[in-house]
């Protein structure tokens, strides 16, 4: 039709108005044909190319939501595939706890048939049994008669022997005690007899010095009788005896103060004895230790007096096992030291120089073959050693002290101790303690041990859960460290024999200077006497 009429459909200038043709030659496609459809075509061409353009809008949008609920679809069908094999997986597990179930509740009858057939044989042979001891026991009625009389018999036996001991026991406590009186009272008498000894040979001197005396005044009298009297020399014999009686009370005095010294001397000789008496019976203490450290580990007794005998060849201190460094200020504390601290430890010698400590394995162990322990002490200095927790802050849970405060030892063996067992931050208690544990746990969380009268508590927090568990021991009765030497007094007491043992130097020096003096008196005398006749 274009053709035939001629219509060019592109020039715009055929069908439309002059002032349109600007505006349409700015459209795109699409405004063309929408605009051309309003301008040449029929009423509702242009309606219907809106409805067409909205349907293909509203297929393309459908077509999006099929292919969204295809692929929704084939999931859900996949989703199904997986679930259907779990609920054949969970089928199955009801199935067999099913059967658990029913298995369980078939075993208690199942047991109790098999405990009911061990009854029934056990039974029948109980009656089996019973009927062999109803036999046996007719048999042996007469020897149980018999047996019957000799336990009564042994009972009583057992029953004096254990009151002859008690009394061979008491009888040696009387013994010692009297051993330890007479002891005293022979030293008390010896005391006497040296000091009525000395004093008989004082008078025997005395006496000697009196018959001279007397000896020398015969024959100066006798002299003086054979002289003629010359009342010149008077004035002089006269000032001589003025002389002589005053030297002579000066010698008097002189004798005097010497006695007096001398009696000094044997006071403080007296003093001197009981204080080594009581040193001795504060060594006798250590001994018993050591016999104690024998009986519990013959080895260590052994390298104990090798080590006292040998101690000179090491370069410094090596210390005696620590049970024997040991010293609890109340022998009653011991039980704390000997539960918590391992008798391997209580054994152990103690080195303060690593060289020390190899020659000494090497002396004991590799040469004489004896089986010991030895450690060696930290370098750190003691002051190192300092409670978290200062025991004023403890007080109000009835603490009293730190575990270290109870004893005494060697600087040594107190740095291992609270290195290794950490003695210096565990506290003891009494018996309010004990009622406030749950408070001393709570409130003190960094506290892992510490002590009641008579129990150990050790506290551990879990690393996973932070959990608390409390772990209680009671303390066992000390049986090494029961036996503790007073080392307070016995410093006091060789403090005591050193200064009486200076004091009695001086004494002696002081007799022996009187005693120069009334020899040059003696002598004064003499020559006055010379000059008189």
């Amino acid at each position: 039709m274009t053709l035939r009429l001629r219509i060019q459909v592109g020039n715009l200038c055929q069908f439309l108005p002059q002032e349109k043709v600007a505006d349409f030659s700015r459209m795109s496609q699409q405004e063309l044909l929408e605009n051309t459809e309003k301008a040449v075509g029929s009423e509702d061409m242009y309606e219907t190319h809106m409805l067409l353009k909205q349907a293909r809008t509203k297929a393309r949008l459908l077509n999006q939501a099929y292919d969204s609920l295809v692929e929704h679809v084939n999931q859900e069908k996949q989703k199904n595939n997986h679930l259907e094999q779990d609920v054949r997986n969970f089928e199955e597990g009801q199935k067999y706890l099913e059967q658990i179930k029913m298995l369980r509740m078939k075993r208690p009858w199942l047991e109790y048939e098999e405990q009911r057939r061990k009854y029934t044989d056990v039974k029948k042979e109980k009656d089996e049994m019973a009927k062999v001891v109803e036999g046996l026991q007719s048999a042996a009625a007469p020897m149980k008669k018999e047996l019957q009389v000799v336990q009564n018999s042994l009972t009583k036996t057992n029953q004096q022997l254990k009151n002859i001991s008690t009394c061979i026991s008491d009888t040696n406590k009387a013994i010692e005690k009297i051993k330890k009186q007479i002891e005293y009272e022979t030293d008390k008498a010896t005391e006497v007899l040296d000091d009525l000894k000395y004093k008989k040979q004082e008078e025997e001197q005395n006496r000697k010095s009196v018959r001279e005396l007397k000896r020398q005044v015969g024959t100066l009298e006798n002299r003086l009788a054979s002289i003629p009297t010359n009342d010149d020399n008077q004035p002089a014999i006269e000032q001589i005896n003025v002389k002589i009686q005053q030297v002579s009370l000066q010698l008097t005095k002189l004798h005097s103060h010497k006695s007096s010294i001398h009696d000094e001397i044997k006071s403080l000789d007296i003093s001197m004895r009981d204080h080594i008496q009581d040193l001795k019976r504060l060594h006798d203490i250590a001994n018993i230790r050591l016999q104690a450290l024998r009986e519990k580990h013959k080895n260590t007794y052994m390298a104990v007096l090798w080590l006292r005998e040998n101690s000179n060849i090491f370069k410094g201190a090596v210390h005696e096992p620590i049970m024997l460094n040991i010293n609890m200020k109340n022998p009653s504390d011991a039980k704390f030291i000997e539960s918590f601290v391992s008798f391997n430890d209580l054994r152990s010698f103690v080195c303060e120089n690593a060289d020390d400590m190899d020659l000494l394995l090497s002396k004991i162990r590799d040469e004489q073959k004896l089986k010991i322990n030895c450690v060696k002490c930290p370098s750190q200095d003691i002051s190192y050693f300092r409670p978290r927790i200062p025991i004023h802050n403890l007080k109000k849970y009835g603490f009293r002290c730190f575990l270290k405060d109870l004893f005494d030892c060697p600087e040594a063996v107190m740095k291992f101790l609270c290195m290794q067992y950490k003695v210096h931050m565990i506290p003891v208690g009494n018996e309010d303690s004990k009622s406030k544990v749950d408070q001393i746990i709570n409130e003190n969380p960094t506290l892992n041990v510490f002590f009641t009268a008579n129990n150990q508590y050790s506290i551990k927090t879990s690393t996973y859960s932070g959990q608390k568990s409390t772990r209680n021991y009671t303390l066992r009765d000390a049986y090494l460290l029961k036996n503790s030497s007073d080392t307070i007094k016995e410093k006091r007491l060789q403090e005591e024999i050193q200064k009486t043992q200076h004091l009695k130097s001086v004494k002696e020096e002081e007799t022996r200077r009187l005693q120069q003096e009334c020899d040059q008196q003696e002598n004064t005398i003499n020559e006055l006497r010379k000059q008189k006749v």
